[in-house]
């Protein structure tokens, strides 16, 4: 008959909790090791399980244990010297040093196609660029011989009725934020393929 594990220590650091239990009448363990990522937010539990593994002995368990945490606890400090590097490097970056108004970006994005979006710098702050859904047309003579490719070019000022726009941050090397799973760049001025299935 199964019956509940007993949690003998808890290492607890960032967002991460690291049970070890005492299995009861396991066939084959004596302990385990669970992994916890704690989501205070979530609907049905507090926390989201990782991984869990069992050991035979308490002593390999924690060993596991506190090997994990260690492992864990470099990358978080990693992620962390990172985004402070990257916050150090935006920090003096100026939006009008990469854009201006009436600048054109592009947004190429699919997987079973490829769709692209044009979007006109319509306003800026220091750090920001707001940009408005513009239309774009298809290259004369660039169809594909399946009729459902091409190459297509902006339309500067002819916006889009009810268009998407987007408040993007701009970053160094005038990178931009990126929403959803979109990405934002300065167009070049070269023609973009497209394609469809419908």
């Amino acid at each position: 008959m199964y019956q509940q594990p007993i949690t003998k220590d808890i290492l607890v650091f960032d967002k991460y909790e690291i049970h070890i239990k005492e299995l009861i009448n396991h066939k084959r363990f004596t302990n385990a090791v669970e992994v916890r990522q704690l989501t205070p937010k979530a609907t049905y539990s507090p926390y989201k399980t990782l991984h869990n593994y069992g050991f035979y002995s308490y002593e390999k368990a924690l060993d596991y244990a506190k090997k994990t945490e260690k492992e864990m606890m470099d990358r978080i400090k990693d992620r962390q010297e990172r985004k402070q590097k990257i916050a150090l490097e935006n920090k003096n970056v100026k939006a009008s040093d990469y854009y201006q108004i009436g600048d054109i970006i592009v947004n190429s994005w699919g997987y079973e196609q490829t769709n692209v979006d044009f979007y006109q710098v319509v306003a800026m702050t220091t750090k920001t660029i707001k940009i408005k859904e513009i239309c774009d047309k298809m290259v004369e003579d660039s169809g594909y011989g399946n009729g459902m490719a091409c190459h297509t070019r902006p339309i500067k000022d002819a916006f889009v009725q009810d268009g998407d726009e987007y408040k993007l941050i701009v970053k160094k090397d005038g990178d931009l934020s990126q929403v959803r799973s979109y990405y934002f760049s300065k167009w070049d001025g070269r023609d973009m393929y497209k394609s469809w299935y419908a």
